[in-house]
């Protein structure tokens, strides 16, 4: 139903970060606050895979790559067992 839909965009577009990082809309933070985030969503829902976005907005690509960069080296081998 289209009408639905529409108010599930509204709710999630003036949800806060903080209630966003809790409804497992995103992961966001230190790295290990990001695998905690991800245990919780994959404990909760039982997924098999995590589809990530990096690029966010207009984030500069060296931040973007700081990110790549800190989820490869210190997320990803804690949660690849998920």
């Amino acid at each position: 139903n289209a009408s639905r839909m529409q108010q599930r965009l509204q709710k999630r577009e003036a949800a806060t970060l903080e209630q966003q990082i809790d409804g497992g809309m995103i992961f966001c933070g230190s790295p290990q606050s990001v695998v905690q985030q991800m245990r919780r969503v994959h404990a909760e829902l039982g997924n098999g895979v995590f589809n990530l976005t990096m690029q966010v907005g207009d984030l500069p690509d060296a931040v973007v790559r700081k990110g790549m960069e800190l989820f490869r080296d210190r997320v990803h081998p804690q949660v690849r067992d998920l």
